[in-house]
């Protein structure tokens, strides 16, 4: 039975459904340090302290705001960490933990308008921390609760108690069930009168754009993630939306019953939560909420659709076609776009020649604007380098691309630098580059590669887009210290800052000087940015476009024609106008005096305490998470538990589990990790006893027969990241299987029995893994542009037993034999798409290994049939010292992004696939083993939140071939295996 449990001791740790991050980096470098507010504890260094001195004032002011609106109060005081390790623009609220991770990079995201980033992401986590801690229904140390089952394949070893499993369910009943719609609706609205994050131009312009298009997000598509494009934005935007629309209609106390009636134990439909709270079920309240906006959005865009003024679209594939600059001719221009990708973000950067139509690729994951260099020859743009730097930080770089070498030339390491703009006259590269949350504009000199910082800006303010204006020898670019983006000069003559167009009331960006010295901007005022025109000789300016969109980033070339962007039908496009033509601005947006909503919005937070008592951070742990489970497990029940604690900064933790059946068979498991060096340490430990029981026929008596096995294992090793897609793992290893019988003689008071050791080993080995892909939202049901490379090299001393004799005492003793042994195994995996499918797509997957002393006990061989291997004979059927199988897969999805509701489950991809396999597990003579099946898999999300996925495959061997075991002798082939699993991934 000693190797059925080492898999088994794996699938548990593996349907647990907590996983480590194994490809991460520690940072050591960081020196951590502490300050502590009345309600917060606050954690830096050196690299973040000016954020966490601002973060804190936010905080600390907006605490009773929220904490009223929710009548709730964390019971600790609410750790605030602020990182700045990575260029990341983002936060994230563990409200189990009780902390909250804030990023410095401000968030400068096309599908958002631009809001002060500190006040906005301090109050956004927070209320996440408030609203879910307040809909826990079983507070902070239960988490969830997991109901389990494995089943097992009838066929087995001898010497093993249990077949291999074939049926592994883990499915999780959590703790708190909020919709994500609703989680990011009340994180956005955060309280009464907060406007550190508001209904912006560009929210409403997104929800307009799917009213119009009849493409409003259903209501069980807002419950759920997990969408492509603008889809999981869209998640935001409409829970922003139907937030704010139960506030105003039905009253702001009504949020906070909301998540009161979502933290009752049995209640966990939203539905009947919305009943409860408002009198009408959820169904029907957005029916209330779709039809307002459908009204709402057909009175004020009633001018624009009969007076709409806009350009051709030219490019429009994909959801992200942004930043389109015309070269000096004027016939080619480049541009970044997601098209071929899922996410929005996931941006490339073209050339695009228009008299040819033609297209080139320059780049991949490059996300703001390019340059031009005036010769036309050089493009200069930003990207994050292939793999991190040598602390594990990924940084935006400056990179120079030769068109006619086909080439790119990396131009600095670690700058952060993005939006690059050429400078003429000093042949330079301007842009912009983050630290400590505080962006500024500096200078790259192309001939001594010298840097120097041209604005020195310490307010935290965002800096966006750069453009060279020539004719003034000046650099213009936007930037936000609030709410709206207006539009600044550095003029390089005097080194002054100076603002073109400072608006209070509305958003003025991208502007660009064309060829006849008139500005072209885009402009907010009306409610819809359309792009304007003004002459700053003369003073006259108008409207020159007025779409139902929105449209941004003009450029315009020495012939006039000018390039933009459009929003349109759920995605940003290229669009082109050959003149500009003014158009009235009665008939633009939806009014000329829309802005004047904007008159009320706060002033920015400013204040910093600097005078706080700072010291050295020390470890500190959130409660202890006690996970239950109600496991069956080869037919018995065996309830248990794990649980799970890591330290505030992610420096140790611990995970582990325990479970007992009736028959006091025992799983213990634990697991250890150290994160404060460059390498992860870790130690763990597996503790696990089996008990059976036979009845023997001895002369003329019965014998009873209990049987216990008893496995102990340690293993430590180091996880070294390398690459960012890459890592090292060294380990080693010590295990002991003991057997104990007792037997007893019924009715005649007769027992004895013995215990002995029957495999000790050691190992040391080194394991070396590989993960290639290109994020999808359906990547995990249907892997498609992946490689996935694991091997593993183990040099073992094992001892297995090869009798029992007596010693000296007259005591029986064990007799091993050597079998010591180098085991080399490895799997390498490919996917890819299909060209011009829906995301047909195949895969091969090959599995080998060789073990070193081909004369070593079968105790220690590979198998390669089961779950794991080929899948139409038992994982026993075949064995040996070699081990080849290879699987070839073709799947075709069944239906993609759906919402379908069932219960509480939201299933929204389904793909079915044909699988072929062969090989075999040998000792002296291969023997090919083919395999057919057919698989199903299905995913989605259960109570709202957590992911969810069944498999179901059905197999069929195509070899027969016999197996002798003593004087049995059996078949293999041609029979139907079936397998089945409901895990939170496939």
């Amino acid at each position: 039975m000693a190797r059925i449990t080492l898999y088994i001791t794996a699938i548990i740790l593996f349907i647990s459904g907590v996983g480590f991050a194994q490809f991460a980096y520690n940072h050591p470098e960081l020196d951590w340090q502490t300050f502590e507010t009345e309600h917060f504890i606050i954690h830096f260094y050196d690299a973040t302290r000016h954020s966490a001195q601002e973060g804190a004032e936010v905080a600390e002011l907006i605490y009773p705001k929220v904490t009223e609106l929710y009548q709730y109060e964390p019971k600790s005081k609410t750790h605030l960490i602020f990182m700045d390790t990575d260029d990341i623009a983002n936060g994230a609220a563990y409200y189990y933990d009780n902390k909250i991770v804030i990023w410095a990079s401000p968030l400068d995201y096309e599908l958002r308008g631009s809001h002060r980033w500190l006040q906005n992401v301090v109050t956004h986590e927070f209320t996440h921390i408030v609203t879910m801690q307040k809909s826990m229904k079983a507070g902070q140390n239960f988490p969830a609760l997991y109901l389990q089952w494995i089943g097992y394949e009838p066929e087995k070893r001898k010497d093993v108690l249990f077949g291999y499993p074939n049926e592994i369910i883990s499915y999780a009943v959590p703790g708190t069930v909020v919709p994500p719609w609703l989680a990011e609706g009340l994180a956005q609205y955060q309280f009464d009168g907060s406007d550190y994050d508001n209904w912006d131009t560009h929210r409403d312009m997104i929800l307009r754009d799917r009213v119009m298009h009849d493409n409003l997000l259903s209501f069980p598509a807002m419950n759920s993630f997990g969408k492509r494009g603008i889809g999981n934005e869209s998640v935001y935007n409409s829970g922003y939306a139907l937030t704010r629309f139960i506030a105003v209609k039905y009253g702001s106390d009504k949020l906070r019953k909301l998540v009161q009636e979502l933290s009752r134990p049995t209640r966990f439909s939203i539905n009947q939560a919305i009943k409860r709270t408002v009198g009408i079920d959820g169904d029907s309240l957005y029916s209330q909420f779709a039809h307002t906006l459908e009204k709402r959005y057909e009175i004020l865009t009633e001018t624009v659709r009969t007076h709409e003024v806009g350009g051709r679209i030219i490019l429009g594939e994909g959801t992200t076609n942004l930043y389109p600059i015309w070269d000096k001719g004027g016939k080619r221009f480049i541009y970044i776009s997601n098209r071929g990708n899922d996410y929005f973000s996931q941006t490339n950067l073209y050339i695009h020649d228009m008299a040819t139509k033609k297209e080139k690729l320059v780049a991949k994951g490059v996300q703001s604007a390019a340059a031009w260099s005036p010769d036309g020859q050089t493009i200069y743009y930003s990207r994050r380098p292939d793999h991190p730097n040598g602390s594990g930080s990924s940084y935006n770089d400056l990179f120079a691309y030769d068109i006619q070498k086909d080439k790119s030339t990396r131009l600095t390491k670690d700058s952060r630098g993005r939006s690059p703009v050429f400078i003429p006259g000093d042949s330079a590269i301007a842009y912009i580059s983050t630290r400590d949350g505080m962006e500024n504009v500096f200078m790259l000199s192309l001939a001594d590669r010298s840097i120097s910082q041209l604005t020195d800006f310490q307010d935290h303010r965002l800096v966006h887009q750069l453009h060279f204006d020539s004719d003034q020898n000046r650099l213009v670019f936007d930037a936000t210290t609030n709410h709206f983006r207006n539009i600044y000069a550095y003029d390089f003559s005097d080194s002054t800052i100076r603002p073109l167009l400072n608006t209070r009331e509305w958003d003025e960006r991208d502007l660009t000087v064309s060829p006849d010295g008139n500005w072209l901007y885009a402009d907010d005022r009306t409610g819809i940015f359309n792009l304007y025109q003004l002459n700053p000789e003369t003073g006259k300016q108008t409207f020159v476009t007025n779409v139902l969109g929105g449209a941004f980033m003009p450029n315009v070339n020495s012939s006039g024609q000018c390039l933009y962007v459009e929003y349109a039908d759920g995605g940003y496009k290229i669009a082109l106008m050959d003149s500009l033509v003014p158009v009235d601005d009665e008939l633009v947006g939806y009014s000329p005096v829309y802005y004047r909503r904007n008159g009320q919005l706060k002033r920015p937070i400013l204040e910093q305490d600097v005078q706080r008592e700072i010291y050295a951070y020390e470890d500190q742990f959130p409660p202890m998470f006690l996970l239950p489970r109600l496991m069956m497990d080869y037919n018995t029940f065996k309830p248990g538990f794990y649980f799970y604690s890591d330290e505030i900064l992610h420096r140790l933790n611990i995970f582990g589990g325990a479970g007992m059946n009736r028959n006091k068979d025992v799983d213990l498991f634990f697991r250890f990790e150290f994160h404060r060096f460059f390498p992860t340490l870790y130690a763990e430990t597996t503790y696990l006893t089996r008990n059976t029981f036979e009845r023997n026929l001895y002369s003329v008596y019965s014998i009873d027969n209990n049987l216990r096995f008893r496995m102990v294992q340690f293993q430590g090793g180091m996880l070294i990241p390398i690459f960012g897609i890459d890592y090292l793992e060294l380990y080693g290893n010590w295990q002991r299987y003991r057997a104990f019988i007792k037997e007893t003689i019924p009715g005649e008071a007769l027992q004895g029995g013995l215990a002995y050791d029957y495999y000790r080993g050691s190992s040391l080995g080194i394991h070396w893994k590989t993960d290639i892909h290109q994020p999808r939202f359906d990547g995990n049901i249907n892997p498609s542009k992946q490689f996935v490379a694991d091997l593993r090299l183990t040099y073992e001393l094992n001892d297995f037993i090869d009798g029992l004799d007596l010693n000296n005492a007259g005591t029986l003793q064990e007799i091993f034999k050597s079998n010591d042994l180098w085991r080399f195994e490895g799997n390498i995996k490919w996917s890819k798409d299909i060209p011009h499918t829906p995301r047909w797509t195949l895969t091969t997957e090959t599995e080998f290994g060789y073990i070193s002393n081909q004369e070593a006990d079968s105790f220690f061989n590979f198998f390669g049939g089961g779950l794991p291997g080929i899948q139409g004979y038992p994982f026993y059927s075949m064995e040996g010292k070699n081990l080849f199988v290879e699987r070839l897969a073709f799947r075709v999805p069944v239906f993609r992004e759906r919402h379908i509701k069932t219960g509480w489950l939201i299933w929204q991809n389904s793909v079915a696939g044909i699988l072929f396999q062969f090989g075999d597990a040998w000792d002296t003579d291969f023997s090919m083993k083919k395999s057919i099946g057919f698989q199903w898999r299905i995913n989605g999300f259960s109570f709202y939140n957590f992911p969810v996925a069944i498999g179901w495959e059905i197999h069929r061997g195509l070899t027969s071939f016999q197996k002798q075991y003593q004087e049995q002798t059996i078949q293999y082939g041609h029979e139907n295996r079936n397998y089945f699993t409901i895990l939170f991934g496939f």
